[in-house]
């Protein structure tokens, strides 16, 4: 998402129990360099209502991430009531490759979590839990997403 982009927007919630949301990947930017953030607490209405506040500002989002399957349905019905184009004028990428991204019009960007070994992970650190095997410290994992580009994104020249 960082072909060019000055000013990146992003929908979604804050992270649980981290009390902040979490930059999406592959964005540059802050708070004071170009990453804009409204809350749309999840919800297709309120991501429509905070992407809809978001596309007058000046200088406009270069691009939006949304942080979830129903918000991105909120920016995107946003985007084509206000009279823009995805990606023309607004470029948008969603998280998980969810079975319907495609059926968007643009077919949509996505970041893929790698879903399967996430939960594999889980069940294998609870199963060392509960056979008293597991390490007394916490167990970290890392697992690296996978970027579809589709049509709803395109780099800025």
């Amino acid at each position: 998402m960082d072909g060019g982009r000055s000013e990146t927007g992003w929908e979604g919630r804050p992270s649980p129990g981290a009390g902040r949301p979490v930059a999406p990947p592959r964005v540059r930017g802050s708070s004071a360099g170009g990453l804009s953030r409204r809350a749309g607490a999840g919800r297709d209405d309120a991501a429509y209502d905070a992407t809809a506040a978001l596309l007058p500002r000046r200088p406009r989002p270069t691009a939006i991430f949304s942080t979830s399957n129903l918000t991105t349905i909120g920016v995107m019905r946003a985007i084509a009531d206000q009279g823009f184009r995805c990606p023309k004028d607004v470029p948008v990428a969603g998280i998980d490759d969810f079975e319907w991204s495609t059926a968007f019009s643009p077919r949509l960007t996505t970041v893929v979590q790698p879903v399967k070994e996430i939960g594999l992970k889980a069940v294998a650190c609870l199963l060392a839990r509960l056979d008293g095997t597991s390490p007394a410290e916490p167990v970290r994992a890392l697992f690296a997403p996978q970027l579809v580009v589709r049509d709803s994104c395109r780099v800025i020249g």
